[in-house]
């Protein structure tokens, strides 16, 4: 097999850590932890006990500027302002030379949104790019990217100028990531280090990586630990029974829920209709959320023709829900099989759409 096709082959398979990431940081205790371990300038300045999710204030759309983006709004010590810094999961195959680009985007799409709040002041927004990719990377600033240009030195005034902080995750000591107090964050930057290797998970100290005793947060640790294994969960347990650790009885207990749940074992055609559905709904979102785009860019964020775009929107505004998912499902969701609760995300878009519709 060639190179190439050795590439779109590793695309097709299911990669676990969009939603591990997301589950993580959507916790406060972790997010803190994050900024505690990781960015420690960040919280030197910042009263961490202000701390609140923002999570649906930004752009939830096919944009996805970003894998996943988790937002946090935090007080500064000893004033009234306030920041905001966003957990950026970025995980590629190979590096985005121009993450630059798209760093910058966000930025401006949130101050923008920020700006067309009636008596709203303007709050800087902090990214932080976490990595856990394969191959080693440092990303260039807009700057940087623009160096080697013969009239750098005229043009770099008109460029934009803004910095990010990254963190490979996997050039972290592991006696660092092993010192983290919080169990859930450690497991997880521990799993998430070793994405490549998770072998290495179990000969280093498996005692404190398996020591969760919550069961929602053992249940996604397994989860993701069978997913990055590549193994079964008939597998995985018979390398845990090997094992000795305090939560052993409660994470075997785990692997078999998930087996009988089809978690893990799923064949890969439903986790490609897992893909297309979410493609759909994300279509739906920055139709709703982003009126100010025009269709021709729409096109391009998402890759659907305009054409196709004009159909499925004249449809949702002049039909009854019903006929509109029957005709997203011919266009847009061939052979895909949607949950009730998916049905009813859809429609819920499809509301909004039609409302929106009807204002203009």
């Amino acid at each position: 097999m060639s190179q190439s096709n050795d590439k779109k082959d590793q695309k097709k398979i299911f990669q676990p850590d969009d939603r591990f990431f997301r589950k993580v940081m959507s916790e406060v205790e972790n997010a803190r932890a994050n900024l505690e371990t990781f960015y420690p300038e960040i919280a030197a300045i910042a009263d961490l006990d202000t701390l609140t999710p923002e999570v649906d204030e930004f752009i939830r759309s096919n944009l996805k500027i970003f894998k996943s983006d988790i937002i946090y709004r935090c007080q500064l010590k000893g004033t009234d302002q306030h920041f905001y810094f966003s957990l950026i999961w970025e995980h590629k195959l190979e590096p985005e030379e121009n993450v630059a680009i798209q760093v910058g985007l966000y930025i401006f799409e949130f101050l923008y949104k920020l700006s067309k709040e009636k008596d709203r002041k303007l709050e800087p927004i902090i990214p932080l790019i976490f990595y856990n990719g394969k191959v080693d990377w440092q990303p260039k600033t807009v700057h940087e990217l623009f160096s080697s240009h013969p009239q750098f030195e005229f043009f770099q005034r008109f460029l934009p100028s803004f910095d990010f902080l990254f963190k490979n995750i996997r050039t972290e000591p592991i006696e660092k990531l092993l010192a983290i107090e919080v169990a859930f964050f450690r497991s997880a930057m521990m799993a998430m280090a070793h994405r490549f290797n998770p072998q290495n998970l179990i000969k280093q100290e498996y005692s404190i990586i398996f020591e969760l005793v919550d069961r929602d947060h053992l249940y996604t640790f397994m989860t993701y630990f069978t997913a990055i294994v590549q193994r079964s969960t008939k597998e995985v347990k018979e390398i845990l029974e090997n094992l000795s650790f305090t939560t052993k009885s409660e994470a075997m207990s785990t692997l078999e829920m998930l087996r009988a749940e089809g978690r893990v074992e799923g064949k890969i055609e439903g986790k490609i209709e897992g893909k297309i559905i979410l493609s759909f709904i994300n279509l739906l979102q920055l139709l709703t959320k982003h009126p100010i785009l025009s269709l021709k860019q729409i096109e391009e964020l998402t890759k659907v023709k305009v054409a196709k775009i004009k159909a499925l929107l004249k449809t949702i505004k002049t039909e009854k829900q019903e006929i509109a998912l029957k005709y997203a499902k011919k266009d847009f969701l061939k052979k895909v099989s949607l949950s009730k609760e998916e049905q009813k995300e859809i429609y819920v878009l499809f509301k909004k759409l039609k409302h929106n519709s009807s204002e203009n």
